[in-house]
C-alpha cells in the first residue's frame, strides 16, 4: 500500500528519525509547525506527494544548518579544505589563508 499523505504526527516522527540519525537536537514544536504550516498547501492537515518536494526540501534545509551550527569545527574543517585546498590551483599566501581562517572562526 502506497503512502498518500503524511498527518502532522508522521512528518513529526520523520523529523525525530532524521535528528537522531545524525544525532542533533530536536527543534520546538513550533518550528516542526511552521515547517508542516508551510508545506500544507491545501490546509487540509495532511502533506500530499507534491506537497512532500517542499517539505522534504526545507527539512533538507533545516538538517544542513543545525549540521553546521552544532557541528561547527567539521563544518570550518570542510571550508578550509573547499576554500584552500580544493578549489586552488596556485599557492595561498599565508596572509591571504589567515584572513579566511579569521572570518570562519568568528561567530
Amino acid at each position: 500500500m502506497a503512502i498518500k499523505a503524511l498527518d502532522r504526527a508522521e512528518a513529526n516522527a520523520c523529523i525525530a528519525k532524521v535528528c537522531g540519525r545524525f544525532q542533533l537536537k530536536l527543534p520546538s514544536a513550533e518550528r516542526c509547525d511552521e515547517l508542516f504550516g508551510a508545506c500544507d498547501a491545501s490546509v487540509d492537515g495532511l502533506i500530499q506527494i507534491d506537497e512532500f518536494v517542499k517539505y522534504y526540501n526545507g527539512l533538507q534545509d533545516f538538517i544542513k544548518t543545525k549540521l553546521t551550527r552544532e557541528n561547527r569545527h567539521n563544518y570550518i574543517h570542510l571550508k578550509f579544505r573547499e576554500e584552500m585546498i580544493e578549489a586552488r590551483t596556485r599557492p595561498t599566501p599565508l596572509r591571504e589563508l589567515l584572513k579566511v581562517l579569521k572570518g570562519l572562526l568568528t561567530p
